[in-house]
């Protein structure tokens, strides 16, 4: 089998639904900005795929890139008794 050759940023390649679709599935809140970001660093970077959509999956699933994700919930404090905490500070 023939191997498909890399290409720099096709001029046609643009968002679709279906990779839109794809980004929110993997919690990134506004897919237009992160491919924004995908397309500036491909070009800054002259990165170079033989497919380009796969590599905005990838992209998609990179923990390291994704700029506009959901914040990841952070564990609250432990909860703390008010009044517990007001005697601890009347103890001489």
């Amino acid at each position: 089998p023939r191997k498909t050759l890399k290409s720099p940023w096709p001029e046609n390649f643009s968002l679709t639904e279906s990779m839109r679709e794809y980004a929110r599935g993997r919690g990134i809140l506004n897919p237009s900005e992160e491919f924004e970001n995908f397309r500036l660093k491909s070009h800054a970077n002259a990165y170079k795929y033989a497919d380009w959509e796969k590599a905005w999956q990838a992209w998609c699933r990179s923990p390291y890139q994704k700029t506009t994700q959901k914040p990841v919930k952070i564990a609250p404090e432990p909860y703390q008794d008010p009044k517990r905490e007001a005697l601890s500070r009347l103890a001489y």
